[in-house]
C-alpha cells in the first residue's frame, strides 16, 4: 500500500481550500491534506506533525506566502513549498522562487487541475536534489559515484575532442534535446547548434581565456525547436599539460530566456505608454489651464468697478463659455476612465433618429457659419421622423464629437453628415474637405492618448480622447468605425449601429417650458451637502422661490433632520461624511417610502446612477448643476405628490 502524501495547505479563503483539496483528492487518493486558516494554526501544524510538502496562499490576513517560505526555510528546509494564489505577477514569482519555492500556481480551475502533477515533480524535484547531495559528497571516493552523477543530474555533462567531436555527453542531453547519448557520440558538436558560428565563436574564446561561464548559446533539438542554454566550460589538459579537448556543462534557460523576453517586450511597450501618457499629460495641462486662465482672469476683471455693462455681459460669457470648455475636458477624461474600468453600460429607450440629427445640425449651424463653411444633413428630416431604439446619450456624444473634429479641421469647404439604412444596420457618416490624416495614423488616432499633432507646436487643441471615446462607444451599441482620409482632401468618418426598429410608438415624453414658475410651491427642501459653496449655490438657484430650505451637513444629520421636519423634497449629496448618500437614503426610505430624493453629486458614471436609483433615490443630476435641470426635476417630483 503506497504511502500517503501529506499536504499542509494553509490559506485564509475557505473556498479556496476546499477547490484544492477537491482537485488533489479528486486526482489522487493517496493525498492527505490538513488545513490552516490563519498564523497560529499554521505554525501549530508545522511543528507537530510530519509534510510532504507545504501549499500556502500568497496574500493572507496578517501573513503571506513569502514570511511561510522563510519559517519552513527556517524549521524544515527540506519540505517544498508551493505558492497557490490568485496575485499573478511575474516579480512575486520570481521573488518566491528566490526564497527557495518549488513552483508557483495561479488559482484557475485549468491551473488547480495541474497542482497535483506541481506536487509530485515538487516531491521528484526533492529526491533528486537529494540524490544530487549524495552523489557529490560521494564524488572524491569512487568513479562508479562520479558515474551516477554523471548520469541522473539534469544539467548536461559534455567532452570534446581537439577536433571538436563529442566524446561523452550525459544522458540527461534527451530530455533537453530529443537525442539521445548514443545519437551525439562521434558527432561534431557544431550540429546541435543552431548557428555553427556560435561554436566557432565559443571555442575561440576558451582557447584565449581558458573558461567561459553563463555563456548563452540557442541550441537545436530533435523536434527543430529552438532552445536556450546556458553553458560553463574549460579546456582539458593532459600530464604533459598539453590541450586535448573541452569539457562543460549545459542548463536548459529556455523559459528564463522566454520570461526575460517577455519583460523586455513589457518594458519597451511600458516606455511606449509612458510615453504617451507624458504627451497626453502635456496635453491635458494646456487644455485644462487654457480655459481656466480665462475664467481667472475674466473672473478678477469682473470686480473691476470700472468695467462697463457691456464688457462686464462679454467677460460673463467667456467665462460661461471657458467653464463649458472645461466641463468637456472633464467629461472626456472620466468617461475614457469609465470605460477602461468596464462600467459604461447601455441604457436603450426609443428615439427619434431625424429629430437628433436636426438638433445637431442646429447646434454646429452657428459655427459653420462663423468659418463660412456649408454643413449639410442628410437625409432631409421626414414628416413622420425615423424612430429606433438605441443609447440616445452615446449615440449624440459619438455625432457630436466626429462633427466637432470635422469642423476644427476644415477651413474651407464642407461638411456633411447623416445616415443610411443597410438592411439590419444603419451606417453613419461625416464628411469634410478638411486637411486629411496621414495613412499611418488611420489607426493609430482611434487609440488612446494618440493624436495626429502632439508637439507643442500644433496648431489644433482638443485632448485627443473624442475619437477613443467614440469608438468604445460605437463598440458598445454593437458596431464599428473606420475611416476613409486624404492628406489635403479631406476626411469620412463611418461607423454603424444594429438597427433595432420601434415596434410600439409611444406618445412622446411631455416637455417642459424652459421658464418655470415656482411660486406655487412654498415647500420645505432639505439640502445634505457638506460643502459651503455648493450650498450657496443652490441657494442661490432657489432664492426666487417660496421653497423654505434646511440644511444638513452628512447623512446622518439628513437622516435626523428627515425624521424631526415635515420635509416635501430632499437633495441628497452622495459624498459626505459620517454616511453617505446612498445609505442616508437607504436610512431615510425605511420611514418615509415616498418622499422625493434626488442624488445631486460629482459622480456621473452609469454604475453611480444605477447605485443611486438602487439606493432609493427619485432622480440624479449631476454637477455642475443646471439650474434650469435643477427646477424641472424638482417640479416634475412636487407635482407628483
Amino acid at each position: 500500500m503506497k504511502k500517503k502524501i501529506r499536504v499542509l495547505h494553509i490559506d485564509d479563503n475557505l473556498h479556496n481550500r476546499k477547490l484544492v483539496k477537491d482537485a488533489l483528492l479528486t486526482e489522487s487518493g493517496l493525498f492527505e491534506v490538513v488545513e490552516a486558516d490563519n498564523r497560529e494554526k499554521f505554525i501549530t501544524h508545522l511543528d507537530e506533525k510530519d509534510f510532504d510538502v507545504i501549499l500556502s496562499d500568497f496574500n493572507i490576513l496578517g501573513f503571506d506566502g513569502l514570511q511561510v517560505l522563510q519559517m519552513v526555510k527556517e524549521k524544515h528546509p527540506n519540505i517544498p513549498v508551493i505558492i497557490v494564489t490568485g496575485t499573478g505577477s511575474e516579480e512575486i514569482a520570481i521573488q518566491a522562487m528566490k526564497l527557495g519555492a518549488a513552483d508557483y500556481v495561479i488559482k484557475s480551475v485549468n491551473h488547480i487541475r495541474g497542482l497535483a502533477h506541481s506536487i509530485q515533480l515538487a516531491l521528484q524535484n526533492k529526491k533528486n536534489q537529494k540524490a544530487r547531495k549524495k552523489a557529490l559528497a560521494a564524488l572524491n571516493k569512487s568513479e562508479e559515484k562520479y558515474r551516477k552523477i554523471f548520469e541522473n543530474v539534469q544539467d548536461i555533462f559534455y567532452q570534446t575532442d581537439n577536433l571538436g567531436k563529442i566524446i561523452e555527453i550525459s544522458p540527461s542531453v534527451q530530455r533537453f534535446s530529443g537525442y539521445t547519448r548514443e545519437d551525439l557520440m562521434g558527432k561534431a558538436a557544431s550540429a546541435i547548434y543552431s548557428d555553427p558560428k556560435n561554436r566557432e565563436i565559443l571555442v575561440t574564446q576558451i582557447f584565449q581565456q581558458g573558461e567561459v561561464w553563463d555563456y548563452e548559446v540557442p541550441m537545436n533539438t530533435k523536434s527543430g525547436v529552438n532552445k536556450y542554454a546556458s553553458l560553463n566550460a574549460h579546456l582539458i589538459y593532459n600530464e604533459q599539460k598539453e590541450i586535448i579537448g573541452i569539457e562543460g556543462s549545459l542548463r536548459d534557460i529556455t523559459d528564463r530566456k522566454k520570461v526575460e523576453e517577455e519583460l523586455i517586450a513589457a518594458k519597451v511597450k511600458a516606455e511606449e505608454s509612458d510615453h504617451l501618457k507624458t504627451a497626453f499629460l502635456h496635453n491635458i495641462s494646456h487644455e485644462i489651464r487654457t480655459p481656466m486662465n480665462s475664467i481667472v482672469g475674466f473672473s478678477e476683471l469682473l470686480n473691476d468697478p470700472e468695467v462697463s455693462a457691456e464688457q462686464r455681459k462679454d467677460y460673463t460669457e467667456i467665462i460661461v463659455r471657458s467653464s463649458n470648455q472645461l466641463l468637456s475636458i472633464i467629461t472626456d477624461i472620466v468617461s475614457i476612465a469609465t470605460i477602461e474600468a468596464g462600467q459604461e453600460k447601455i441604457h436603450e429607450s426609443e428615439i427619434d433618429l431625424d429629430s437628433i440629427l436636426r438638433l445637431l445640425y442646429d447646434q454646429f449651424l452657428p459655427n459653420a457659419i462663423k468659418q463660412n463653411l456649408s454643413l449639410m444633413m442628410s437625409p432631409q428630416q421626414s414628416e413622420n421622423g425615423f424612430r429606433i431604439v438605441t443609447d440616445e446619450t452615446k449615440l449624440v456624444q459619438i455625432l457630436t464629437n466626429l462633427v466637432g473634429n470635422a469642423l476644427k479641421f476644415t477651413s474651407k469647404g464642407s461638411i456633411h453628415f447623416g445616415y443610411q439604412l443597410n438592411g439590419n444596420e444603419i451606417e453613419f457618416f461625416v464628411e469634410d474637405t478638411g486637411i486629411g490624416i496621414p495613412p499611418e495614423m488611420h489607426e493609430e488616432i482611434f487609440k488612446r492618448f494618440r493624436q495626429v499633432e502632439s508637439t507643442t507646436t500644433r496648431q489644433f487643441g482638443g485632448s485627443g480622447l473624442g475619437l477613443s471615446i467614440s469608438k468604445s462607444y460605437v463598440e458598445l451599441l454593437g458596431g464599428k468605425m473606420w475611416l476613409n482620409s486624404e492628406l489635403g482632401k479631406g476626411t469620412t468618418f463611418r461607423f454603424t449601429i444594429p438597427f433595432k426598429p420601434v415596434k410600439n410608438i409611444l406618445p412622446e415624453k411631455q416637455s417642459f417650458n424652459s421658464t418655470i414658475n415656482m411660486d406655487n410651491h412654498s415647500k420645505t427642501i432639505l439640502i445634505a451637502e457638506d460643502e459651503d459653496l455648493n450650498f450657496k449655490l443652490l441657494e442661490a438657484f432657489l432664492s426666487g422661490t417660496k421653497f423654505k430650505l434646511i440644511r444638513a451637513v452628512n447623512g446622518l444629520e439628513a437622516v435626523e433632520m428627515s425624521r424631526s421636519h415635515s420635509v416635501d423634497l430632499i437633495l441628497m449629496d452622495i459624498k459626505m461624511p459620517k454616511m453617505d448618500g446612498y445609505e442616508a437614503t437607504k436610512q431615510i426610505r425605511q420611514f418615509l417610502p415616498d418622499l422625493p430624493v434626488i442624488a445631486q453629486t460629482a459622480y456621473s458614471t452609469d454604475a453611480d446612477k444605477d447605485r443611486a436609483f438602487a439606493s432609493g433615490c427619485s432622480d440624479f443630476i449631476t454637477k455642475p448643476i443646471n439650474k434650469e435641470l435643477l427646477m424641472v426635476k424638482i417640479k416634475e417630483l412636487l407635482d407628483k405628490e
